[in-house]
């Protein structure tokens, strides 16, 4: 085991120790999806993650157990959280439209969505619009949001959006040139595209969307003082949530 990989796992082992000291007094059921690597990842008989890491500190530090329950897709998801089946979404964007069903926390870290290509693609040219014009294929996640002038584009060109709900979908149809680019948070293009599988994929410099990204509770779970008990622990936690980002960015 390498020196960075040893203080991975110590960190990880430290934190662990960090949720057992609290005794939660509320149970909350989080909405997940398998497909999103570093931030989730199934294993046999649980997730881990980035994200998973970092929700289970945030969370046992405000007296929270967190119980999570699978998904297939963020559309689902939020269908879930309306008719109160979950109580707990997170890196979830803020939308008054999502402020209409749902209670958000302040922000607990930041997402930066890219685009990536195919090698052979037409990166040089490759804003949205330009893509969408000259009949270019995107992928996007089932459900997500990235931002407002996206969305006017996708509206505009329906047809050439294809909404997957995991990445690993995405950048398999990418690699084998069925879309032509596809948007991802750039962490988790970074591990895709350190996968031997797929060499003949690149991270272009075009940011699509960057934005702060919240935990999003179903309305009437939590009152306004829970509320600021839980945004206490994410701005007391932030040094540890950019620990763990940080470790995982390492080997990326």
């Amino acid at each position: 085991m390498n020196h960075h990989a040893f203080k991975l796992v110590i960190f990880l082992v430290l934190l662990g120790w960090h949720y057992a000291a609290f005794a939660c007094q509320q149970k909350v059921r989080v909405g997940i999806n398998e497909g999103w690597p570093p931030y989730v990842i199934k294993q046999p008989d649980k997730f881990i993650g980035v994200d998973v890491d970092i929700i289970k500190n945030i969370l046992s530090a405000a007296n929270y157990c967190v119980s999570f329950v699978e998904l297939p897709s963020s559309s689902r998801a939020f269908e879930q959280l309306k008719k109160g089946t979950i109580d707990m979404l997170f890196a979830a964007s803020y939308t008054k439209q999502r402020a209409d069903f749902a209670t958000f926390t302040e922000a607990y870290r930041e997402e930066v969505m890219r685009l990536y290509a195919h090698r052979d693609s037409d990166v040089v040219k490759a804003t949205i619009e330009h893509i969408l014009i000259n009949k270019g294929t995107i992928g996007i996640n089932l459900g997500s949001f990235y931002g407002a002038s996206f969305s006017q584009l996708v509206a505009r060109f329906p047809a050439q959006i294809a909404e997957l709900p995991l990445a690993k979908q995405r950048f398999d149809l990418l690699n084998k040139q069925r879309l032509d680019y596809v948007v991802e948070d750039e962490l988790s293009g970074r591990y895709f595209l350190k996968q031997r599988h797929y060499v003949h994929l690149l991270e272009t410099a075009q940011v699509v969307h960057r934005n702060p990204v919240y935990f999003m509770f179903r309305q009437g779970y939590v009152s306004s003082q829970q509320l600021q008990v839980i945004n206490q622990a994410i701005n007391a936690n932030k040094e540890i949530t950019q620990g763990l980002l940080s470790q995982y960015q390492q080997y990326l």
